[in-house]
């Protein structure tokens, strides 16, 4: 038996989701607390855009402080696949991008802070017009147009 910490009822160790990082191998919160929560939080994301940037931004720091740590995990190679293919037109304008330099048809410029810059594209369907930003510069564009797309979304 198990004292769920939310709803406080006292249940089975089968009415918790197993988890192997607690001292007894379950969540401290019953499946049915679990699942309520899971779909408020669902419900929130679709109906609050503010509240969608705001915890977005809470996991990005989040992610940021696990790779500062060292305890990431590492992109495995399914993950990447699988964006590959729900992103054809993205990899083609990648590779495009890729045999354009190699070609000498692109020549690879600095970032406007004067770093080393990598490809960014406003248009994919447009693949040989790029900006060339450094990766931090690059990641806060992207950052900067998913929540512009979500405040016109939402």
């Amino acid at each position: 038996m198990k004292t769920c910490f939310k709803c406080g009822e006292e249940k089975p160790l089968s009415a918790f989701y197993s988890h192997p990082q607690m001292k007894d191998g379950h969540l401290n919160k019953c499946i049915e607390c679990t699942k309520a929560d899971t779909a408020e939080r669902v419900a929130r994301l679709v109906s609050d855009p503010e509240w969608r940037i705001k915890e977005l931004r809470r996991q990005r720091a989040k992610s940021a402080l696990a790779r500062a740590n060292g305890t990431a995990s590492p992109v495995k190679p399914e993950t990447q696949q699988a964006w590959c293919e729900r992103n054809p037109e993205k990899r083609r304008a990648h590779y495009a991008v890729s045999n354009a330099i190699r070609d000498g048809r692109l020549i690879r410029q600095p970032c406007f802070c004067g770093a080393k810059a990598e490809a960014h594209h406003a248009d994919y369907s447009k693949p040989l017009e790029v900006t060339w930003l450094c990766r931090k510069h690059h990641m806060e564009e992207h950052v900067r147009q998913n929540e512009q797309k979500i405040l016109t979304e939402g």
